[in-house]
């Protein structure tokens, strides 16, 4: 079984910055958690003393573990086309990126 990362970087537009902290923690996250191999959810704010400031400041991390990441993909985007995912209408899809990183080795303390 393969651990993946889908780590998502996407902001609110102008006027609704408190919408997406909300949305993502009371009920995105939830129906995410729900898809078969996502086994995790994360928010990131950017630290002040960063060294380097990216275009946007908050990060959400999905850690999953799965046969294969085009199935966990596939019903990600089923789900969205048929509705069952909670569409943030204040995201701005214009500057949202979302990128699949496969796990290919792990150091612990």
């Amino acid at each position: 079984m393969g651990k993946y990362l889908m780590i998502v970087q996407a902001r609110a537009l102008p006027g609704h910055e408190a919408d997406l902290p909300r949305w993502y923690d009371e009920v995105h996250f939830a129906e995410m958690c729900a898809i078969p191999g996502v086994i995790a959810a994360r928010r990131y704010n950017i630290m002040e003393n960063s060294p380097t400031k990216p275009a946007i400041f908050g990060l959400a991390i999905y850690e999953i573990e799965a046969d294969d990441i085009a199935t966990v993909s596939r019903e990600l985007y089923r789900r969205t086309r048929a509705g069952e995912m909670t569409r943030l209408e204040t995201l701005d899809r214009e500057t949202m990126t979302m990128t699949f990183y496969e796990q290919k080795s792990e150091v612990t303390a």
